[in-house]
This record gives C-alpha cells, sequence and structure tokens, in this order.
C-alpha cells in the first residue's frame, strides 16, 4: 500500500519501500531460531536486528492508516497523491522522532538505593531486601540486561 505513494519521492522512494520490506522480512529469519530457543539473542542481535524489526512492523499499519487517510482527505479536492504524501511524510517524521526518543531514553534509567525502617517489621525478616522493577518497556536492548 506503500510503495506507489513512496514511489512518487522517485527512485529514494523505490529505495526507501524496498529497505521497509527487507527489514519487516529478513530479520525473520534471524530471530526464528532464536524464538524457537536454538539460541538466546546477542546484545548486537538485539540492537540491530530486532528493534528495527520490531519498529518496522509498529510503522507500517501506522503509515498505511496515514496514507489511506490522506488520500482519503484530498479525494473531494482532487489532491489525493499530495495529501497522502503529506500524511506519509508527518507520521513518519513523528513515528521516528518517537522510536528515537525512546531508543535514547533505554539509556536514562537510573537505579536508586531506598533503606526504609519500619518499627513493626518482624525480625524474621529482618535485612530483608526487596528489588522492584516495573514498566520498563525497554525490551532486551539495554547493556545491562
Amino acid at each position: 500500500m506503500l510503495a506507489p505513494f513512496l514511489a512518487d519521492f522517485g527512485t529514494a522512494g523505490l529505495r526507501l519501500a524496498v529497505l521497509l520490506w527487507l527489514l519487516s522480512i529478513v530479520p525473520a529469519f534471524v530471530l526464528l531460531p532464536a524464538f524457537r530457543g536454538a539460541f538466546y539473542p546477542s546484545a548486537a542481535i538485539r540492537r540491530w536486528v530486532s528493534r528495527p524489526f520490531w519498529y518496522v512492523h509498529l510503522a507500517l499499519p501506522l503509515l498505511s492508516i496515514s496514507v489511506l487517510l490522506g488520500w482519503l482527505t484530498g479525494l473531494p479536492f482532487g489532491a489525493r497523491p499530495t495529501l497522502a504524501r503529506y500524511a506519509l511524510t508527518g507520521v513518519a517524521g513523528l513515528f521516528l522522532l518517537i522510536a528515537l526518543a525512546g531508543y535514547a531514553g533505554t539509556y536514562r534509567l537510573v537505579a536508586r538505593r531506598q533503606t526504609f525502617a519500619f518499627p513493626t517489621l518482624p525480625a524474621a525478616l529482618e535485612s530483608l531486601r526487596i528489588v522492584q522493577l516495573s514498566n520498563l518497556h525497554i525490551g532486551l536492548t539495554h547493556p545491562d540486561l
């Protein structure tokens, strides 16, 4: 669905369509053995194969929907391809900014030590350590994981 609108950007648009297609298909062959439990993906595979694979699979439906909505919006005005390209460019730019912010955010994690005192704590639980990790949503790309 995206290729005809990317073609309007010339050879660069067609190259982008091929790149998106490759990024959506080729990593599956690298990740498939890992999904089957044959090996645990290294940090490099998680960063340079897994993450782009998931980003492309998140982006393609959003980009397709934006092209369709841009095309439908331009239908009454005779500007279907133009509005579809604007929608595609705008949503792609926004998605890229969000993806880059998410990627950079995984390296801004902070671990804090907190000490709490409970006067009514039973002696059997003295010196007990509790760790809470929640809502990290960083996947397996952080170097410390």
